[in-house]
């Protein structure tokens, strides 16, 4: 019933991203964005049944390990 939900939060988290990247560097656009894809990744672990919402999971997780090596390296 409910596995619409990582598809929007990962909509809502590619957005964000491409917002920061397009230009817009907002302060809160750094700390949302790691946890827009988390909480993606929660939802997408509940309603993991679906084969596109393990796809977002591994999306959402690939992302957030690149930005903790990205924020490690600066």
């Amino acid at each position: 019933m409910l596995k619409w939900i990582p598809r929007v939060l990962f909509i809502i988290s590619l957005s964000l991203l491409a917002l920061l990247y397009v230009g817009q560097q907002l302060s809160w656009l750094y700390s949302a964005i790691p946890i827009a894809f988390a909480f993606t990744a929660i939802f997408s672990i509940i309603f993991r049944k679906n084969t596109l919402n393990q796809i977002i999971l591994f999306i959402s997780i690939g992302v957030l390990a690149g930005m903790l090596t990205f924020a490690l390296l600066i």
